[in-house]
């Protein structure tokens, strides 16, 4: 899933990667990023303590948990040479920054100089990715169905933080691009918005689920008089309670008196906020280490890998990763890359090839061997029946072992069992469960999990798992439209009405994927 922000520039970019490119790449591993970047190693500690000191106050304020983080676990940050480097990967030169999240790892992709204007200069660099990176630290800590406005209301929450002089952090600044669609409620009703009515939106009703979420959202963090509110609106969610009922029974039955009292929370001269005291927040020192040449010559195609390539794009990523492979045959990170893009263009026997000659040359490269498996698993589709199932699930079972905390092999272990044909083992479920909790934000391979447990007749455990997808406000019409409808037949305890829909929608995925 890649989620696109326009405005990812200003401040970040001047404040972090303003000055001219050094000679060499570094990579910047801190607690929760890894940042790759040709910039000089104290900016690059400097960006990196930046981002952690962000992470430590949404963490105090939310009372979040802190567990240690994996390779696979941490959100890497591609710093490209300037703006127009961004947009070129995507083929759009609106496009100034994006941050992807999949079961294959969380990735940023931000301009390493500033050199462009905004006519929107309330748009910080930092308030879209502290907003996409919130959303990031929101889904990875509850597993909870979170109605549209709340997940783009909590994350415009945070997303204004200003990290100060002094290393505090100051949070829950009104969001100044909302100034429009906070004051001029035109948008959805306040019952659509609560009720999780998102079908048919428009660019308005988008604008209104941002500001108004972010009031909202205001409100019943500071208001006293509302203090529970919120949790028990929530609550009644997860029980399966209808939304537009639940926010009735936490809010009151005349939900128009929550948009009196929003109108009049606006009118208040000054907004409350929490500041994080900098001297309660450890942000620690990020590990340098300057990348071997093989890297450095080869961190180009891993970006433009990450960030997707077409078809075309694909057969000259192969192309010249066997180049590069030729040049530095003795790294193993080039090989690697170089089975990535054979995998993309769907060249599986030279993807099993690359990818072995990375795991002889590094056995600790899990990566090396989800690139083993995964040619074997595709090659494995073409002839089922004449094919080794157990060995293409022992490359998963191999680079599971590497990272348990990784969620692509889990994952992949259980497809191999479909693209076998065959019933997924209870552990190779129990995987892919753990799977859907490591890597939240992948919608495939949340109806994926949801089909599986549609499939054993665990209805409710189904619908706990997909309510976060069908809350999603960003989607298509059609999917929009499909969604609803496997919702209401979880609701209904309709197996076979779910079953069809899930199978029709994974069919469709699987098949564009294919093209």
């Amino acid at each position: 899933m890649r989620i696109f922000f326009r405005w990812l520039l200003c401040s970040l970019a001047a404040a972090c990667f303003s000055t001219a490119a050094s000679a060499a790449w570094y990579e910047a591993k801190s607690r929760h990023f890894i940042i790759y970047a040709d910039l000089d190693p104290s900016e690059l500690k400097l960006y990196a303590e930046r981002l952690e000191r962000f992470d430590q106050a949404v963490r105090t304020v939310r009372a979040m948990e802190d567990p240690p983080l994996t390779d696979s676990q941490r959100l890497t940050i591609f710093g490209l040479k300037d703006e127009q480097a961004v947009g070129k990967l995507v083929g759009s030169s609106s496009i100034l920054g994006f941050y992807m999240s999949s079961a294959a790892g969380n990735f940023a992709f931000v301009p390493r100089q500033q050199g462009f204007e905004t006519q929107r200069a309330e748009v910080t660099a930092e308030s879209v990715f502290f907003h996409e990176y919130a959303h990031h630290l929101q889904l990875s800590a509850t597993s909870a169905a979170l109605p549209a406005w709340l997940t783009e209301g909590f994350a415009e929450f945070f997303g204004t933080a200003e990290i100060m002089d002094n290393g505090s952090v100051r949070i829950g600044s009104p969001p100044l691009d909302r100034q429009w669609s906070v004051q001029r409620y035109d948008g959805f009703t306040i019952n659509e918005m609560l009720g999780g009515t998102l079908r048919g939106m428009t660019r308005r009703d988008v604008a209104s689920l941002y500001g108004r979420g972010w009031l909202l959202t205001h409100m019943l963090t500071f208001d006293p008089a509302r203090r529970g509110q919120l949790q028990r609106y929530l609550d009644g969610i997860q029980r399966g309670v209808d939304p537009l009922q639940s926010a009735k029974a936490a809010f009151g039955d005349d939900l128009r008196s929550v948009n009196r009292d929003l109108d009049s929370y606006l009118r208040q001269r000054s907004f409350n906020t929490l500041v994080v005291d900098g001297r309660k927040l450890s942000p620690g020192q990020a590990v340098l280490r300057p990348l071997r040449a093989g890297e450095a010559a080869a961190m180009d195609l891993t970006m433009r890998l990450r960030a997707g390539v077409d078809r075309k794009g694909a057969d000259r990523a192969a192309a010249e990763a066997r180049n590069l492979a030729a040049m530095h045959p003795s790294e193993p990170v080039v090989h690697l890359v170089q089975g990535e893009a054979e995998l993309e263009a769907k060249n599986y026997a030279a993807a099993e090839i690359a990818g072995r000659r990375a795991a002889t040359a590094n056995p600790k490269l899990a990566a090396a061997l989800m690139v083993v498996g995964k040619a074997r698993l595709e090659l494995g589709r073409q002839n089922p029946a004449a094919t080794d199932w157990k060995e293409v699930r022992s490359w998963f079972l191999r680079a599971n072992k590497l990272d348990p905390e990784d969620a692509e092999p889990l994952l992949y272990f259980y497809r191999a069992y479909v693209a076998a044909n065959a019933a997924p083992t209870a552990n190779a479920i129990e995987g892919l469960l753990y799977a859907v909790t490591l890597a939240p934000r992948d919608e495939r391979l949340k109806l994926e999990a949801t089909h599986q447990m549609v499939a054993d007749n665990r209805i409710e455990e189904a619908r706990k798992l997909f309510a976060p997808v069908a809350f999603y406000p960003h989607s298509a019409p059609e999917w929009r439209e499909t969604k609803g409808r496997i919702m209401q037949a979880l609701k209904d305890s309709d197996r076979m009405t779910a079953l069809q829909l899930l199978a029709a929608e994974l069919k469709k995925r699987l098949e564009d994927e294919d093209k």
